[in-house]
Order: structure tokens, then C-alpha cells, then sequence
């Protein structure tokens, strides 16, 4: 490497650096600041106990290390070792590396409420042990798990004799992937025995797939999807929103699921929850056990989830996204009579009414009717209630009757189930929002909107918003204002907004700003009045994320800006979020809302982004091995090209961030093999003297042969792999790459040492002395070689690491891992055989046209992997990142046998 060259590459180390100090703070910010954790812990009132349920013997001999479970506690415990059940089949499905004893929470919530409440009906749930493998990143034994479950089911539908003849199935993480493909990717079940399927932060789009046949099965299951909605099947998805780092709420988005929501918006739940929190927060699992009782029809013995999809769907509806009328989902009336009380007509737009004012008469003790006015061009309704209990309490009617001087109505058409219930910072009051379209509404003679205030409510002090506007008034386009360069580099500014007092809704657009958004109350100025905090909530839309969203409370004690973080856009400038603001009507306020801060904004790429870094990765190593081929000869142009190239697909930042790592791995490499060579030495003898329990002697020797006869090596590796598996072949031969990097180190030690003493005239001079200086550069350029390949080596044998875990998890079952991917296999055998045989070599010199040639082969595979980050689906060329390492390192491999003429 000449100087020219060497004062680029150390520049643009030197400029990347900073960009990988960015991008591990944002990193560390990821995975350090969250929001508290409010769930409240699950608890049992008995000892959990597993009964274990035995499938027929041809299933338990296919499927050794699986098991299906029922779960039990105290007195149900016997009933269900003699094998009588008598309430609703539940199956859990626990994810990668989850243990079936997840399944406690979930059913202790449903026990309790069962025996609690005198329910005439129960729920009987089973739950399996896939053996806690690692298969999120090896689709290899996905299918056996589909088959399994899908036996599991039949054998559950046989233990009530015909009379259940459907299935609940509640899978979390990889679980309910594979929950899915069970009824749909198998002969053995159907999707009409499934009438309802609930996956728990489910990675319905992966975003990190090594393996083709990860790809394969998503594939299939996408091929499928469809008969599942056609056997009216009800599919929720719920994500655990931005506490869940392995699986983000985009992630969880199920194209064919009846309802996509995260636990943030959850009625009654209103908080983000991590990975496996989601299986233990006791709001979030009273919410689903109450619809799962919601759904049982018990009108005919035995009692059975609801037949008709539509009313189960309103059922789930009601209890995760509105729980707006108590605990309990019933059929509103769609008509009501409306009598008694006390009718008050407010004709002002925007008034709040408080139960506590009116009450200041004491003999005011009967129940109110709040009459809204409809009346153009206001077209548009918001209310908020505080404290308001009551079932049934939003109408629509014509008040045409007179009663004194008052006009009211007979009846009402019921609008009860528009209202949704929102979270309170208070916490202990109720209350509800509802959004009205007066213009979807309307009905011929209709007049005004009611509100039934009960005289419970008055007793509890209820407290009424209400604001009624015209559409186009309250729809804000922030006003950006865009500095010099601006553009170019992301930046904006946007005036602050002014929010006026007596308003509770507004809808503010967020143009060009797709990672993270900073809202800050600026200033607050409220009326005294009866409440005891003021405060303002902000949700976030995402158009792209149907249910999903976030919110922040905004108090007149609050003392800083707010981040709310979208959940992914990228590739997506052509959609706008949005925020909804609910705001005390007693107050106004300022808010200053920006584009967050760098590192909030670079932690949204890190979450969105990281696996591109393996491509990039790759793609660089591959540009490196080219460089090495050419000997520099066009490295600055190519490296500089590519660069640019990364910033016009708009991933510069990983661009950097792979550069650095590089050289920092370089580094490292460097170091380990000068600091712990003759560790890994060691402990290569220890290794060999165990396996064939031979002296440490021996163990030297042989080691020491290995490294003079590859041959035998790459024959010992190769026999490997039909007794395991390819990928433990391939990790093997990395540490042989890093043995070799250490003698090759030894031996250009020896060589500088040698040509010291000759310097000197300690020793006297070979008769080739005078090219003790070439000969020391060459071995030296051999090792900058050797280097790259090392960690070319590494990167490649990634995906291997999941198959090994999966052969040394299940290695008791079975010696030889059968459903390694033949791609990737083929990929094990070829880089083996290459890396141990000792026939891969970059030239030594620059061979003209040929050198060239084999070069630019390697640089346009560099850029074509570069240019699959900005596909439409980036994900599925991950799995070919191994396949396109192999191809380099066999072109190279045949260019060092066909011979040169130097």
C-alpha cells in the first residue's frame, strides 16, 4: 500500500469514526431509555402444575423432544390427570427459547376470574415445550414445530369426545408464527377448527432473515394467509410497542389480522411492555381474558366461543380498543327512551360542565341530559368526560316534545359505542372520548346530541368537555422553515403553535419528519377552576401502522420536551403523521414541536436499520479482497465510489458504521493474534486431547501435522459434516484461520528477527541477504491478506451459529442435523474446503489483465450487494450474503490453481 493510499484510508477512518461514536450512543440510548414500566405483576393463588398429555406413540417417536402440556392449579390439577376437561380449549405457543411455563399468567388471570365471578363456563388451557431452541434465526425446524402443533391440536379437539370442535390459539413471539402455519401449512389441521388466533409481539415481518429456509416458510405462510380469513377466523396481533427492542410494532403487523394494536393504545393497559412482559402484565392479561369470556356463547351446552366471526370481532374490538361501557361487552340498544331528569340546552360551542358547580344545590339529585344543538357549518364534535359511569350515555335525538320551558326528546338513537375510554394522568377517574362526524350521523329530523349524566356521576363529581368546530379549523400544517442546506442534511424548524383556551381537539401535521418528533410545552395559562391538575395528551398517528400509536400527557408542572418516536418510515417520505391533541379547555397553550435531537434520531435508524450493517459488512469485505487482488491499484477510486454510492441510497450512516467496524475488528484481530495466539494454540491441544483422549504430547504433534498436511485437515472437516452438521465444519475452520494467522505472524517475527542479525553482522549473510527486506514486506502483505480472509471468514460463518445451537441443542435426539439449508451447506463445504486445503491465495504480484479482471468481478459484486439495501425487501437478500461470499472466495480460489506466468 503506497502513501497516497495509506493517507486516504486513515482519512476516512478518521471521518467515520465520529459516525460510529453517533450510532453507539444511539445504540446505548436505544437499549437504556425507556419509559417506566407500569404492569402490574400476574400472581397464582396455588402451585402452578403441568400435566403432561400424551399424543399417540407414531407422533411421540417423529417428535422426541417435544411436549404437550395442560396447566393446573390446586383442586383442577386431578381432574385433569384423569383427563377430564370440561371448559374451552386454549393452546399457548411460547417463542424462541420460551419456556411452555409462560402460559401460567395468562391462565391463573382466566382461573381467577372464573372462580371469582361464578362463571358457568371455564377455559381449559394446554400449552407445548419446543425444546427453547433458537429457530427465530434458523428456519430449519419451524416446520417440525408446525407439524407438531398441528397434531397437538387434533389430539385436543379428541380429549372432548366432538363435543368442542374449535380451538383458541394464543402464540407469542416466534410461537405465533408458528401457530399460524399450523393450520395452515399441514394436512393433519384445518383453519375452521381455529376460531380465533392471538399472536403476542409476533415478528409477522422479519427483520433479520440468515436463512433461506426462514424465508421459505414465511413464504408459504404468505402463499396461505388467505384461507385463514376465509375460514373466519378471528386473527389479533398485539405488540409490545417501544419497550419490545427484538420485535417493533411495525414488525407485528399482520396484513390479514382483524385488529393490529400495541399495548400503548389497549384500553385500560396505555403502556409499552418489553418482550417478555407481555406475557406477565396482569392489565394487559385481564384485557384478553375478559374478551375471551365475552366471546363464549353458553346458551347451549357445552359453552362455546361465539360461531358468527363478525360478533366476535366487535367482542375483541370492544375490550382492546374501546372498553368504553365497564368490564363487561353487551349489545347496546340501538334505540333508547330517554325520561326523566333534568334537560339543559347550552347553545355555546365550547363549554365545560362540571357535576360539582351544579351540585352546589343540594337538592339537585336528579339525573341531567346535556343537549348539544347540531347546526351548521359546525361539523364536527368532540367530548371528554371525566367520571361519567355510566354504560349508555351518548345519543342522537330530535327534540320535537316540550316539557316547562324546556324541549326534549322521547328517545334516542344510542352513538354509546363511538366513545372509547383514554388514560387519565389522574388515574382514578373515567374517562372517555369520543370523536364525532355530524355530517355520518345525521338523520332526517335529527336535532341534537345528548349526553345522560347519572345521578351516580353527579355524586362522583363528573366533568364535561365539549367542543363543536368546523373540520378545516383545526387541521394545522406546521409552518417549516428550512435553513441554508437544510435539506440536504435533514434539518427544520417549525414556528411555535398557539393554542387557543375552550378548544379540546386539534390535528397537527407533521411534514418530513419520519424518525422521531420533540414536542415541548412552551407555556401554559389556565383559569382556576375545579380541576386539580391541568394537562394536555398528545397522540401519535402513523398512517402506515393501522391502530397503532403513541401518546405523551403534557401537565402545568411539566419541565421539559417530550420525544415520540414513529415506528418506522423508511422508504416512506410520502406520508404525513400525525398528532391528535386533547387539550384542557380551561387552558391555553404554546407547544414547540421540532425534529428530536440527532441521537433520538439516530436510535430510530438503529432500531429500523441494523441488520443493513451485515450487508454493508459484507459488501466491503468483498470490495477489500478486490483491492487486495488489484494490489491497490484502483482502491482509492473504487473505495470512493462506493462511498458515494452508499450515500445516494441513503445509508451513508452505515456506510461509516461498517467501515469502522472493520477496522476496529482489523485491530482487534491484530491484537488477539499477537496477545492470545498461543492461547488458542492451547487450547486447540486441550480440544484434540479430549476428543481422542491422547496425551498432551500427542495433541502437540498432531496439532502440529494438521498444520503441515491440510489435506488431512479439510478430509477430517469434511467427514464432519454428514455426521453433524456443515456449520459446525465452517466455525471449526475459523478457528483453524486464526491459528494460521498466528504461525504466518511467528514466522514473519522469525523473519525480522533473522534479517536484524544479519544487519548487524551477528549472522553472516545468505547469499539471497540482500532481499531480506523484500521478503520480510511480502510475508507481511501475505498476512494483510490473511486478514481479510479471516474476517471475511467470520462474517460468513454468521448464519452458521444458529444451526450449531439448534445441533448442540437437540444432539441427544439426533447426531446429524437434517434440516440444514443445502444452500448454505453447500456454501459450509465449498469455504472449508477452500480455507483448509491451503490453495486460496490472493497473487503475490500484479498479474496485468487477469488480476484486473478477477477484480472487477469482485467490485461489481460488492455493488450489487450494496444496491440490495435499498430493495423493496432488503430482508430477503440477507440470507444470500453467505452464498455471494462463497462465490467470491471460489473465483479467487480457481484464479490461485489455474498458474501464472510471472
Amino acid at each position: 500500500m503506497n502513501v497516497r493510499s495509506a493517507t486516504f484510508y486513515g482519512t476516512l477512518t478518521a471521518i467515520s469514526l465520529p459516525f460510529f461514536l453517533l450510532y453507539i450512543l444511539g445504540t446505548l440510548h436505544y437499549v437504556t431509555v425507556h419509559e417506566e414500566n407500569t404492569c402490574n405483576m400476574t400472581f397464582m393463588f396455588e402451585y402452578s402444575q403441568y400435566v403432561r398429555i400424551t399424543l399417540n406413540k407414531k407422533v411421540e417417536n417423529q417428535f422426541p423432544k417435544f411436549s404437550l402440556y395442560s396447566y393446573a392449579e390446586g383442586f383442577v390439577t386431578e381432574r385433569h390427570r384423569r383427563m377430564h376437561f370440561s371448559g374451552i380449549p386454549v393452546l399457548f405457543v411460547p417463542g424462541n427459547a420460551g419456556s411452555f411455563k409462560q402460559v401460567r399468567s395468562l391462565a391463573s388471570v382466566a382461573l381467577r376470574i372464573s372462580i371469582n365471578e361464578w362463571t358457568p363456563y371455564h377455559f381449559d388451557f394446554f400449552t407445548v415445550d419446543l425444546a427453547e431452541d433458537y429457530s427465530a434465526l434458523y428456519g430449519g425446524v419451524l416446520m417440525e414445530k408446525t407439524l407438531y402443533i398441528s397434531h397437538c391440536i387434533q389430539r385436543i379437539l379428541a380429549i372432548y369426545n366432538g363435543k368442542i370442535k374449535n380451538i383458541i390459539i394464543i402464540g407469542h413471539s416466534m410461537g405465533g408464527i408458528v401457530a399460524k402455519g399450523s393450520v395452515l401449512l399441514t394436512d393433519n389441521s384445518h383453519p375452521g377448527q381455529v376460531n380465533m388466533l392471538i399472536t403476542l409481539a409476533a415478528p409477522h415481518v422479519p427483520l433479520l432473515m440468515i436463512d433461506g429456509t426462514l424465508d421459505e416458510y414465511y413464504r408459504n405462510l404468505k402463499n396461505v394467509s388467505h384461507r385463514l380469513k376465509e375460514s373466519g377466523t378471528t386473527i389479533i396481533s398485539i405488540s409490545g410497542g417501544s419497550k419490545d427492542m427484538l420485535v417493533t410494532a411495525s414488525q407485528a403487523i399482520d396484513p390479514i389480522a382483524d385488529i393490529n394494536i400495541v399495548t400503548t393504545n389497549i384500553a385500560n393497559v396505555w403502556t409499552s411492555v418489553d418482550h417478555l412482559c407481555i406475557l406477565w402484565c396482569k392489565q394487559l392479561m385481564m384485557s384478553i381474558v375478559r374478551a375471551l369470556f365475552d366471546c363464549v356463547d353458553s346458551t347451549k351446552p357445552p359453552a362455546q366461543i361465539i360461531a358468527d366471526s363478525e360478533e366476535r370481532l366487535k367482542v375483541m374490538s370492544y375490550h382492546l380498543l374501546r372498553s368504553s361501557m365497564g368490564k363487561k361487552y353487551s349489545n347496546f340498544k340501538a334505540t333508547v327512551e330517554l325520561y326523566g331528569g333534568v334537560w339543559i340546552e347550552n347553545i355555546r360551542r365550547q363549554y365545560v360542565w362540571s357535576a360539582k358547580k351544579y351540585m352546589a344545590d343540594k337538592s339537585r339529585n336528579h339525573e341531567v341530559y346535556l343537549m348539544i344543538r347540531i347546526l351548521n357549518p359546525w361539523n364536527r364534535l368532540t367530548i371528554e368526560t371525566f367520571s361519567l359511569d355510566s354504560s349508555e350515555w351518548l345519543f342522537t335525538c330530535s327534540a320535537f316534545s316540550v316539557e316547562g320551558n324546556s324541549r326534549i326528546c322521547k328517545w334516542g338513537w344510542n352513538l354509546t359505542n363511538f366513545t372509547r375510554s383514554s388514560p387519565d394522568i389522574l388515574r382514578h377517574r373515567k374517562r372517555k372520548v369520543v370523536d364525532l362526524n355530524l355530517n355520518e350521523i345525521n338523520r332526517p329530523s335529527v336535532t341534537h346530541v345528548v349526553i345522560r349524566v347519572p345521578r351516580r356521576s353527579l355524586q362522583q363529581n363528573a366533568i364535561i368537555h365539549v367542543d363543536s368546530y368546523s373540520n378545516n379549523q383545526r387541521n394545522i400544517q406546521l409552518n417549516e422553515k428550512i435553513p441554508f442546506l437544510g435539506r440536504f442534511f435533514g434539518l427544520s424548524k417549525f414556528d411555535p403553535i398557539k393554542f387557543h383556551r375552550g378548544n379540546v381537539r386539534y390535528y397537527v401535521a407533521i411534514p418530513n419528519i419520519l424518525d422521531s418528533v420533540s414536542i415541548k410545552l412552551e407555556d401554559i395559562e389556565c383559569e382556576d377552576d375545579f380541576t386539580d391538575i391541568h394537562h394536555a395528551m398528545i397522540e401519535l398517528l402513523e398512517p402506515w401502522n393501522p391502530d397503532i400509536g403513541q401518546f405523551k400527557f403534557f401537565t402545568d408542572r411539566d419541565n421539559g420536551p417530550k420525544v415520540m418516536r414513529l415506528q418506522t418510515a423508511h422508504k416512506m417520505s410520502n406520508v404525513t403523521p400525525i398528532l391528535r391533541m386533547t387539550l384542557d379547555p380551561m387552558c391555553s397553550y404554546t407547544f414547540d414541536i421540532q425534529r428530536s435531537g440527532l441521537i433520538e434520531r439516530v436510535l430510530c435508524l438503529v432500531r429500523d436499520r441494523w441488520p443493513i450493517l451485515y450487508t454493508v459488512i459484507v459488501s466491503l469485505l468483498i470490495l477489500a479482497i478486490g483491492i487486495r487482488v488489484d494490489h491497490g491499484q484502483k482502491g482509492v477510486k473504487i473505495t470512493t465510489v462506493t462511498m458515494i454510492f452508499g450515500v445516494y441510497l441513503g445509508i451513508g450512516l452505515e456506510m461509516a458504521v461498517a467501515w469502522t467496524v472493520l477496522f476496529v475488528l482489523t485491530t482487534a484481530t491484530c491484537v488477539a493474534v499477537i496477545l492470545f495466539g498461543s492461547v488458542a494454540h492451547s487450547v486447540a491441544i486441550r480440544f484434540l486431547a479430549r476428543t481422542i483422549t491422547f496425551s498432551m504430547t500427542w495433541s502437540d504433534w498432531i496439532l502440529g501435522g494438521l498444520n503441515q498436511l491440510p489435506l488431512v485437515t479439510t478430509v477430517l472437516l469434511l467427514s464432519l459434516i454428514p455426521a453433524t452438521c456443515g456449520a459446525l465444519a465452517m466455525l471449526i475452520s475459523v478457528f483453524l484461520y486464526f491459528l494460521k494467522l498466528t504461525n504466518m505472524y511467528e514466522d514473519y517475527l522469525e523473519q525480522l528477527f533473522m534479517a536484524s542479525l544479519r544487519h548487524f553482522n551477528i549472522l553472516p549473510r545468505s547469499k539471497s541477504g540482500s532481499n531480506d527486506q523484500n521478503n520480510s514486506s511480502s510475508a507481511k502483505e501475505q498476512i494483510i491478506n490473511q486478514l481479510v480472509l479471516f474476517l471475511t471468514w467470520c462474517f460468513a460463518a454468521l448464519p452458521a451459529i444458529p444451526s450449531v445451537l439448534i445441533w448442540a441443542k437437540n444432539f441427544r435426539y439426533e447426531k446429524r442435523l437434517t434440516s440444514e439449508n443445502p444452500v448454505l451447506l453447500t456454501c459450509w463445504v465449498v469455504m472449508t474446503t477452500c480455507g483448509t486445503l491451503g490453495i486460496l491465495r490472493i497473487p503475490s504480484s500484479l498479474d496485468g489483465i487477469r488480476s484486473r479482471t478477477l477484480a472487477t468481478i469482485l467490485y461489481c459484486l460488492s455493488l450489487f450487494i450494496l444496491s440490495t439495501t435499498n430493495s423493496e425487501n432488503s430482508t430477503y437478500y440477507q440470507q444470500w450474503m453467505a452464498p455471494f461470499i462463497a462465490v467470491a472466495i471460489a473465483i479467487v480460489t480457481i484464479d490461485s490453481i489455474v498458474p501464472r506466468n510471472y
